[in-house]
């Protein structure tokens, strides 16, 4: 190491573009990947759990209580119900907010299982299990820091998005249109992270999302050499961040719509744990964490 006098240090500054009072960007541990495959295992010991079943209840009690175990956090359900093709249900959001000053980066992913009449015990690992187990991922790394982010991160985990028969008003969606509603002209910006756990992982970033999102999205990946893995996609996708988007929350959709062979394994008796890869939440996590840096940098949404 070749320490600088401040006469250098200042000509080296100067000479970087840099200034003193510029802000540096946040590094982040790599995310606990053996505490992220540890929560879809506990996810997947819980079946069913699709909406409205007492394992979708025990599965909002499982994050609730995960969460109330880190530091400094504030955690709730919070239960509503909703029209659907069946008749009213009630749903549970399970909400986790961290603090700061202004408006909250909003971090979401689905907790319910789809129905599947033909398979009785449906893990819904991917599809389910590995956004709430990023996310608790994401909570506990930012939970362990001595200098916590300057503004808030609410991490919602959605109840009711698979639809029982098809997407519409009073079908699927349920958790993140109640929360949209609740969050609108209230947030900074909102990250879904759905079906993140595939071997073969690679994020594409549905068409649907806000740009600017995006730009940061693809420059965290860039930072983490992920690049070849996360790309911007062409295809709109009907998912968690479409409440937001629409509301008015710039939003963005971290998705793997690619889930074996042709996504063969989507919404089957194959979308297990042992289909689930430990390295692909932890890139995940480690993508939402390097982007928070960026945004904590630029004072995204300030």
């Amino acid at each position: 190491m070749k320490w600088l006098s401040p006469v250098f240090l200042s000509a080296a500054l100067l000479l970087s573009g840099c200034s003193k009072n510029e802000k540096q960007l946040r590094s982040f541990e790599p995310a606990d990947r053996d505490f992220a495959m540890e929560m879809v295992k506990k996810q997947c010991e819980i079946v069913p759990r699709h909406s409205g079943t007492p394992g979708a209840e025990k599965t909002a009690q499982l994050i609730l209580e995960t969460a109330q175990k880190m530091k400094g956090v504030t955690a709730r359900i919070d239960a509503f119900t909703d029209d659907t093709p069946n008749g009213k249900m009630t749903f549970r959001n399970v909400i986790v907010e961290l603090p700061g000053k202004g408006k909250p980066v909003i971090i979401g992913a689905h907790y319910d299982a789809k129905k599947l009449e033909l398979v009785r015990d449906f893990q819904a690992a991917n599809d389910g299990g590995s956004g709430v187990a990023v996310l608790l991922t994401v909570m506990k790394t930012l939970t362990s820091q001595e200098k916590p982010l300057p503004f808030p991160v609410h991490f919602i985990f959605f109840d009711g998005e698979e639809c029982q028969i098809e997407y519409g008003d009073s079908d699927g969606l349920h958790g993140s249109r109640k929360a949209a509603k609740d969050y609108k002209g209230k947030a900074r910006a909102m990250i879904l992270a759905d079906m993140v756990g595939d071997d073969d992982w690679n994020i594409s970033l549905p068409e649907n999302c806000t740009p600017e999102l995006k730009k940061i999205i693809l420059q965290a990946a860039k930072d983490l050499k992920l690049q070849d893995n996360v790309k911007e996609g062409s295809m709109q996708v009907l998912d968690d961040h479409v409440p937001f988007f629409d509301a008015g929350i710039p939003s963005v959709n971290l998705i793997d719509f690619t889930y074996g062979p042709d996504n063969a394994y989507w919404h089957t008796a194959y979308d297990k744990i042992e289909n689930v890869d430990p390295e692909s939440l932890g890139k995940t996590a480690d993508l939402i964490l390097k982007v928070l840096a960026i945004m904590e940098k630029d004072s995204f949404g300030n």
